[in-house]
């Protein structure tokens, strides 16, 4: 955070000097910065900075609230057709404002129509939002519709979810008689 510090004097067109009497953060020529960190996500700081033209002084105070806005995620295209034995691999991106590290998780897996199902394994999602799925060659239990939800987290209380379909489909080959 940079704020401009401004100032006139009425009186002599002399130099203005900005110094801090309390609060976070520091002066640097007549601009306040302040670089909060995860844990001053939520608090409200009082900041007092004082104005000298080298006779006279006067004081200003203002609050500074720390906020941290939550990263937004974008989830891959639903995956309308994969077939029992694939690999698949996709990936979710996401974007943070205060450009924040940013890991990815999954939260959950649910067959859509059948949901007592339970499949052979579960997709792995990496920390760098690439999600893969290696379903089985014959293993039924991989078939139908599947909704996958992932967790963006920035790591100072910023969260975001998006969910995608996978659709996984049984082929079988027929072979006419031998």
């Amino acid at each position: 955070l940079d704020v401009t510090l401004n100032a006139t004097d009425d009186g002599c067109q002399g130099m203005l000097t900005w110094s801090m009497v309390s609060g976070p953060g520091g002066i640097v020529g007549n601009t306040y910065s302040f670089m909060p960190v995860c844990g001053d996500v939520g608090a409200i700081y009082t900041v007092e900075v004082q104005v000298s033209d080298g006779l006279l002084t006067d004081q200003c105070t203002f609050d500074i609230e720390v906020i941290n806005p939550a990263p937004t995620i974008t989830c891959p295209d639903n995956i309308d057709l994969a077939v029992l034995g694939d690999l698949i691999s996709t990936t979710a991106t996401a974007t943070d404002l205060y450009m924040d590290p940013l890991t990815f998780t999954l939260v959950s897996f649910d067959h859509l129509t059948d949901p007592g199902r339970i499949p052979h394994n579960a997709p792995v999602v990496l920390g760098d939002g690439t999600i893969t799925w290696q379903t089985e060659s014959f293993d039924d239990n991989d078939e139908g519709l599947w909704e996958v939800t992932v967790l963006v987290d920035d790591g100072c209380g910023g969260t975001a979810e998006c969910s995608f379909t996978i659709d996984v489909l049984s082929f079988t080959l027929c072979l006419g008689p031998v």
